[in-house]
């Protein structure tokens, strides 16, 4: 592309853009409010807690968790030969825990004296703990070392074929595995029509 098409353009360029920003020095001074303005909304974006991040796993409840599974093992049980209809309800302990990191120092102290010839020393520790404080996304937050979930207090379920000890054998089995519970955890009843 040669100079005289390049200058062409730019002046279409220029017919186009609104009168005020036809001179350079407002041009120049409008793409720095943009800039600043640009800034501005970034950081605010950034500030925002985002979804599936920290914030997010630690809202989690146990209710959530008790629902997720609730599905999941009405989908297993429900292709169960025998089972037909299927209806699932599980209970938690509690919800999520979690440990934190920490820091421990140990500080030793020993001291000597000496009275009429005689030395005498002593020595004493202490220890001080303190959590590990990052820089978070809402500001100075701990450090999660390892998140505990809740264990499943005890499953019921609901089925057509409940009445039938193989039935009922074979759903037993199924939940005890997908949970790793005992079956005295699990009962197992027909449901109503």
């Amino acid at each position: 592309m040669n100079n005289t098409a390049m200058d062409k353009k730019w002046a279409e360029l220029q017919q186009r853009l609104p009168k005020v920003l036809q001179n350079r020095t407002n041009l120049i001074l409008f793409c720095a409010v943009l800039g600043i303005v640009s800034i501005f909304l970034s950081y605010i974006l950034e500030r925002e807690p985002q979804p599936g991040g920290p914030d997010c796993s630690i809202s989690r409840t146990a209710s959530s968790m008790e629902q997720e599974l609730e599905l999941r093992l009405t989908e297993i049980v429900s292709h169960i030969d025998g089972a037909g209809r299927t209806k699932v309800m599980v209970t938690m302990d509690s919800t999520s825990e979690y440990v934190y990191a920490k820091d421990t120092s140990v500080r030793t102290d020993t001291s000597s004296s000496q009275e009429n010839g005689r030395v005498s020393e002593s020595s004493g520790s202490s220890a001080e703990t303190s959590h590990i404080i990052i820089d978070g996304k809402s500001g100075d937050e701990p450090l999660v070392e390892k998140q505990i979930e809740p264990k499943v207090r005890g499953v019921i379920v609901l089925c057509e074929g409940a009445d039938n000890p193989v039935v009922e054998n074979r759903v037993t089995e199924a939940v005890k595995t997908a949970l790793g519970i005992s079956s005295s955890r699990i009962c197992v009843e027909k449901i109503s029509n």
